[in-house]
């Protein structure tokens, strides 16, 4: 069983990573990246954190975003 600590390493890795990918869709969506480039930058991110494995890839969207266009857009 995981330790309180653990828990909100967890976490805090987790909201660390949504935020890497928001500001990274924002500046994709501003123009100022390019998709590879996001691309890389999250999923380099996400291995650092330790929340994907290196053979994993992250979605493409800020985690807000997803469940909003599954929904409207049935993405």
């Amino acid at each position: 069983m995981a330790t309180y600590q653990e828990i909100k390493q967890r976490e805090e890795a987790k909201q660390i990573f949504e935020k890497v990918k928001a500001d990274g869709f924002k500046l994709l969506q501003e123009g100022k990246i390019d998709e590879l480039t996001y691309n890389a930058k999250v999923r380099n991110v996400g291995i650092e954190l330790g929340l994907i494995g290196p053979n994993e890839y992250p979605g493409r969207l800020p985690g807000f975003v997803e469940p909003v266009l599954e929904v409207a857009g049935g993405i």
